[in-house]
């Protein structure tokens, strides 16, 4: 089992994971891109624990189904996670000093913005098409 631990830039909210990275995704929609000024959101999920630990830390929800955590004194990105699965967050991989695993998929690439060019190294999906997994992981979790 791995362990990673990360902070944010001021240092005030700290994350530690447990499990081994089950997937990255580069996130193009545009909340991500609001949340990060003009960015992608890169997550990651673990198949074992994650926590974060500090005061400072706050969710927000950006949405009927997700919820964003920054750094309520630095402002960083955290991580995005789902209203009905808040134990399995996606976890920015800027947090980590060092971070190997590389981007497993775009997703919301439909959203891109016209001043970037998405990177074809990993699969591209369409938020259609993502929205249709994650409502499909949905259903299969109440089952």
């Amino acid at each position: 089992m791995t362990n990673m631990t990360g902070q944010c830039l001021c240092g005030a909210v700290r994350v530690e994971t447990h499990g081994e990275v089950t997937s990255t995704d580069a996130c193009h929609c545009m909340m991500c891109r609001r949340q990060n000024a003009g960015g992608a959101f890169h997550g990651a999920h673990f198949s074992g624990d994650v926590a974060f630990k500090g005061d400072s830390l706050t969710w927000f929800a950006s949405s009927d189904w997700g919820e964003r955590g920054f750094c309520g004194r630095c402002g960083s990105t955290l991580a995005w996670r789902m209203k009905a699965s808040p134990d399995n967050p996606a976890v920015a991989i800027g947090l980590f000093d060092d971070f190997k695993t590389p981007i497993q998929s775009h997703i919301f690439v439909d959203e891109g913005p016209s001043y970037t060019i998405i990177p074809d190294n990993a699969p591209h999906k369409t938020g259609a098409e993502v929205l249709a997994e994650f409502e499909a992981s949905q259903k299969q979790d109440e089952q």
